[in-house]
């Protein structure tokens, strides 16, 4: 397929399946621009690095690890749709998400901490594909399966509670959003997003709640002290200029292409 198409670069993010077309890439001598959204370099990462001219990373400590080929460039925002969403409500506005698949653990304390966190949030629940709970009826309560207009939905939110993928807190921290991280368990990944999660906990961007301590009363005493302290982690996140990367990665791109 790279004979037939012939590109000028290859820009791989580093999932597993991008690891055959880095190495097709290099031995075809078709320069690699690559990006790693994580703390620490996954699988595919690891290897491509031996045949990519450049490796961006969301994390400065990233490239530092990486070495000549690392360069720290943040992470890629998506642009804003400009699509609006209005929701009637005088309460401040909790997002909770599990990511695009959603998250049944999460789902679960959730529907039982429901009764309690609507009185004071409405609540938009992204529930993920075929996880939508019939047997809820609450006001203020808004279950979604899946959207594309996640960006929208996290700029109307006052505080937001999310998975530690990479991609969704820096989003989030471009935005300035206080969040609450349940990150993926290690056993259930490599890891990444508990790694992620720390290194946001530790420099204030984010509140942390692991997995295995997730309860209904945990996630609403989480939740009210990120509320009640929402303004300090909005001015941390201020202060920390997170950048929007795709204007860098861009330049990269077409450097090596050249």
């Amino acid at each position: 397929l790279l004979k037939q198409i012939n590109p000028n670069v290859v820009f791989s993010k580093g999932g597993y399946v991008s690891l055959p077309v880095v190495i097709a890439a290099h031995h075809l001598k078709i320069p690699v621009v690559a990006h790693e959204s994580d703390l620490s370099l996954g699988l595919a990462n690891k290897i491509s690095k031996h045949y990519a001219k450049i490796i961006c990373t969301s994390f400065k400590k990233t490239a530092e690890t990486i070495g000549k080929k690392g360069i720290y460039t943040g992470s890629p925002i998506r642009q804003t749709n400009n699509k609006t969403i209005n929701i009637e409500t005088n309460k401040p506005i909790l997002l909770i998400t599990g990511g695009s698949l959603g998250a049944q653990s999460i789902n679960k304390i959730v529907w039982e901490a429901l009764p309690v966190l609507t009185q004071k949030y409405y609540v938009i629940h992204q529930v993920g594909k075929g996880n939508f709970n019939k047997n809820i009826h609450l006001d203020d309560y808004k279950q979604i399966e899946f959207s594309n207009n996640m960006q929208e939905l996290m700029k109307l939110s006052n505080i937001v509670v999310s998975r530690a993928g990479s991609n969704a807190i820096f989003e989030l921290a471009y935005l300035r959003k206080p969040m609450l991280l349940i990150p993926l368990p290690k056993g259930s990944s490599r890891g990444d997003q508990v790694e992620n999660a720390k290194y946001f906990n530790n420099n204030g961007y984010a509140k942390i709640l692991f997995q295995d301590e997730l309860t209904p009363e945990s996630l609403l005493k989480c939740i009210n002290s990120l509320y009640f302290e929402q303004n300090e982690y909005k001015n941390r996140l201020n202060s920390a200029k997170i950048p929007n990367s795709i204007d860098k990665i861009t330049e990269i791109i077409l450097q090596y292409s050249k």
